[in-house]
Formats: structure tokens, sequence, C-alpha cells
């Protein structure tokens, strides 16, 4: 159990480093905008955990199948599914 804890907190520091130094030097030297590549992974970071995600989503009237959410990439990533019915108006 260590070992798999020890890889996936390695894995995370990995991703720290790419995110806050990686991508920001990335966008100055391609776009020449260090800044709105900066604000994208503080933006990211800032984003709700998936739970909380899903309970907007149905406090926006969505309904979720399962958990609804799949996480990837060791849970670097989420993929949010969500339907909304519309209801269908009858004339009398």
């Amino acid at each position: 159990m260590y070992n798999f804890l020890y890889s996936y907190i390695f894995i995370y520091r990995i991703y720290d480093i790419y995110s806050f130094d990686v991508i920001p030097a990335l966008g100055q030297i391609i776009a020449q905008d260090r800044d709105s590549y900066q604000y994208l992974v503080e933006s990211i970071r800032k984003f709700p955990h998936p739970q909380e995600f899903v309970n907007l989503m149905h406090d926006a009237g969505f309904a979720t199948v399962d958990q609804g959410w799949e996480e990837l990439t060791f849970g670097i990533a989420s993929i949010y599914t969500g339907y909304k019915l519309k209801a269908k108006k009858f004339k009398c």
C-alpha cells in the first residue's frame, strides 16, 4: 500500500511542477503570454472537488448516472456527465 501512495503523491508533485513551472514558461515562449497560462493553472486549481461540482449540476436541474464523473490520469482530470430532460408542453 505504501508504494502505491508514494507513487500517487509523486505523480501529483510532478504535475505541480509541470503546472506551475512548465506551462507558464511554454505560454511565454509560444504565445508571449505567461500571465494567461499562469491564470489557467490557478483556475484549474480552484475548480470544485468532483462531488461538489456534481452537487452544483444537481442544483441546476441536471441528473447524473452513477456518481456523475469519471476520474482520468489519477484524478488530475475528470469527465462529468449529466442530462436534463425537457418537459413537453401539451396544448389543451
